[in-house]
């Protein structure tokens, strides 16, 4: 399976984009390349370990890990950020979430009659969830996500015929506020290592989209430090790396209690949905942060795009 991370993604793009151009030195070309084939094979590693741990989210979203997540990528710049307001609503319902993004990706099934759902299907429950205002932290990250999906999917046109609202000015209105939420993290040019995940998703997110606003040399810089010599992203603070170990550790526990109950009544199957955990992290045998790291690779993918059509392409 051709499974590309977040990085390959954007370092696979700016490597076509040298080649097309004709201005990027051969070693440049040479190197992204040598990275997309890196990365490409740990990928094809990574996902027998993902079938293994969640087996119906394997299948929910095989599409999204099994091929190239790619978005054009359009120059953006956000304006009048001083009238864009953070939000304080953190709340995220992720199963629920889920079942929207698998209902873009046509991969949804219904319980009751077993039918596959055609893809670009927009509910209103799920429209009302991923345009509601005021959301903040994670919870806004993941509305992005979904309307990121429609656009990738191609479901666009139909999604705005049915909904009467632009894609494009969702998208605008959320980076604003995730982006004035990221500037609010950094203090004395640095995010506290609580936040450090957050950020990274919020520039991953909305950079992706093109907008360049979060292409900021200090936040390159700053994010640079957080990378530990072997390339991954962990915590400096042992103290947070331990509870985030036992989190992880007792959530994990919690899921295996909640798979043997299932089996024996679906009432409790139910609760078990409603009351899963946004924190997907996994503490790797050398301290590593298994979401830190894929959010900071394809953070330092999306810099590396940027910094080659800067320098190299006049864009």
């Amino acid at each position: 399976m051709g499974s590309k991370p977040a990085l390959a993604r954007q370092i696979l793009e700016a490597q076509k984009e040298c080649q097309g151009s004709g201005s990027c030195p051969e070693d440049l070309q040479r190197r992204l390349q040598a990275i997309v084939d890196q990365f490409d094979t740990a990928a094809e590693a990574a996902l027998s370990y993902v079938k293994e741990e969640d087996p119906q989210y394997f299948r929910r979203f095989l599409q999204v890990i099994d091929r190239p997540f790619l978005l054009p990528y359009r120059q953006k710049t956000l304006q009048d950020l001083s009238k864009t307001p953070v939000g304080d609503d953190s709340s995220y319902d992720e199963e629920t979430g889920d079942e929207c993004l698998s209902r873009i990706m046509g991969a949804f099934v219904e319980e009751s009659s077993g039918k596959k759902i055609e893809e670009c299907n927009v509910t209103r429950s799920c429209w009302d969830m991923m345009t509601d205002k005021g959301r903040c932290k994670y919870s806004i990250t993941h509305q992005l996500l979904y309307f990121s999906f429609i656009e990738k999917q191609g479901c666009t046109q139909r999604v705005e015929a049915s909904m009467k609202a632009k894609v494009a000015d969702t998208q605008e209105r959320m980076c604003g506020s995730i982006y004035n939420e990221a500037a609010s993290e950094v203090k004395d040019e640095k995010v506290d290592d609580v936040f450090q995940d957050l950020f990274l998703e919020q520039v991953l997110v909305c950079g992706t989209l093109g907008f360049e606003n979060f292409m900021r040399s200090d936040w390159m810089r700053m994010v640079l430090t957080w990378q530990k010599p072997t390339g991954c992203f962990s915590e400096d603070n042992p103290l947070i790396l331990q509870t985030v170990g036992r989190l992880v550790e007792a959530q994990e526990k919690e899921r295996q209690l909640m798979e043997d109950l299932k089996m024996e009544s679906a009432m409790i199957e139910q609760q078990h949905h409603n009351g899963r955990k946004l924190l997907r992290e996994r503490v790797m045998h050398d301290g590593c942060l298994s979401h830190k790291t894929g959010l900071g690779v394809g953070t330092l993918g999306l810099y590396a795009r940027y910094l080659v059509r800067q320098n190299f392409l006049g864009q």
